[in-house]
């Protein structure tokens, strides 16, 4: 189900990104505020909001200063600091790893950029940050997409080790404009591809960062839970217990409430209250982790289905193909036949 952009809010220095371009280029600071409709004062206010619809005509009032003849998603990109997400930004530094901010990243994520979902999977040898449109931003969405995929290339500076063989997937088609891969970083740029997501082997997960910080991560997280329970869109404890899920089953651990409140380090009643208090279920969720492992597997991979139906937990396929229908309405083969 799509949010409609009226229905989103952002904080207003995501428009950091817009008018460095436009400085850039030396184009006046009125087309971005003619934009948004507010005055510079309210531009500088740390505690203003703009919308989607906001959102996108500032998108598509910058792209006219863009040069001719580079990628434009490369040149908003240019002006996109890790610390644009906030308190998001700090958490990404303070982590210990790349996979630490990762995990961060899929937690708190839809906190601070409610347009879009994220999941992170590990695929045999692989990671695949899937990224899944909420909303849906008109000429504006492809330009858009490329720039959160490319955020990716902003974790780079605070590495302790360069990363390798990434690769970044659209699901929209190329045009003269778009994403191009540059430097060691990016390998490769697909489009026309079935989901949009980032790809990278697993073992970088394990490239520690150089501003690692156990004190600021407390900090900032404690910041970060504070902004989910004020009910901002994302449900932080839910997705902390669909990783944990993702881990026991990578583990062949069994999907019990008692076993997952273990891992959580919590009660089974504080696992169930706090999944209630987000609208959901234990045994909801579980069915949600399968299925969308499985949704994965069946378009990043060609594993045959009784592979992936094994994956999901599942003995036998035909229950799984018809657990798989409930989910999406259509049967894992048409699904990976791109129906």
């Amino acid at each position: 189900m799509s949010i409609a952009l009226k229905d989103l809010t952002f904080s207003v220095r995501y428009m950091e990104v817009m008018e460095g371009l436009l400085r850039e280029r030396g184009a006046p600071i009125q087309v971005l505020l003619d934009a948004l409709g507010l005055s510079e004062a309210q531009l500088r206010d740390p505690h203003q909001t703009i919308d989607g619809l906001q959102y996108q005509r500032a998108l598509l009032a910058a792209r006219p200063y863009c040069l001719p003849g580079l990628p434009l998603s490369a040149q908003y990109l240019a002006h996109v600091p890790l610390t644009i997400v906030g308190p998001l930004g700090l958490l990404i530094m303070a982590s210990g790893t790349l996979g630490d901010a990762l995990a961060a990243v899929e937690k708190y994520a839809g906190v601070l950029f409610p347009a879009y979902a994220l999941r992170v999977e590990r695929i045999k040898d692989e990671v695949h940050v899937v990224v899944t449109r909420l909303s849906d931003f008109g000429e504006a969405d492809d330009l858009l997409t490329e720039i959160v995929l490319g955020m990716f290339t902003q974790f780079q500076p605070f590495l302790a080790e360069p990363l390798r063989d990434v690769e970044l997937r659209f699901r929209h088609p190329a045009s003269p404009w778009s994403f191009a891969p540059s430097g060691a970083l990016v390998r490769a740029v697909q489009f026309g591809a079935a989901v949009d997501e980032v790809v990278f082997p697993s073992q970088m997960l394990r490239v520690r960062t150089r501003t690692g910080s156990r004190l600021l991560q407390v900090e900032v997280t404690r910041s970060l839970d504070q902004m989910a329970r004020q009910g901002l869109p994302a449900q932080a404890f839910s997705q902390q217990a669909r990783r944990a899920i993702r881990t026991l089953m990578d583990a062949g651990k069994v999907l019990h409430g008692d076993v997952l409140a273990e891992q959580m380090q919590l009660s089974r009643r504080t696992l169930n209250r706090r999944l209630e208090e987000e609208g959901t279920t234990l045994a909801g969720l579980i069915s949600e982790v399968r299925m969308s492992l499985a949704d994965t597997l069946l378009i990043t991979t060609t594993l045959p289905l009784t592979d992936i139906a094994r994956r999901a937990g599942f003995t036998e396929v035909t229950n799984f193909s018809r657990a798989f229908k409930r989910q999406y309405g259509c049967t894992p083969r048409e699904r990976r036949g791109g129906r």
